[in-house]
């Protein structure tokens, strides 16, 4: 991709995640992703997979927004 086209698109990530209903659906999906623990007694491949494909997409809108990641730990504890 083109420097323009990024730039471009980095854009458009911030008109739509910068609004406030961008904001609620951005943490709504960091609550989702981060909600279920792996189960260690009982380890599924899949589903650990599914978590982590679900926790790079949030990495990608965070990249994009050019911003850090958010504490996870409150998200998960409704702080």
């Amino acid at each position: 991709m083109k420097h323009n086209e990024m730039k471009e698109l980095k854009q458009v990530y911030k008109s739509i995640f910068e609004t406030e209903a961008g904001k609620r659906i951005y943490w709504d999906l960091q609550r989702i992703a981060n909600q279920h623990r792996i189960d260690s007694d009982n380890p599924n491949p899949y589903a650990c997979v599914y978590k982590v494909a679900q926790q790079a997409l949030l990495k990608r809108i965070d990249n994009m927004l050019e911003r850090e990641r958010p504490n996870t730990q409150q998200i998960i504890e409704g702080k």
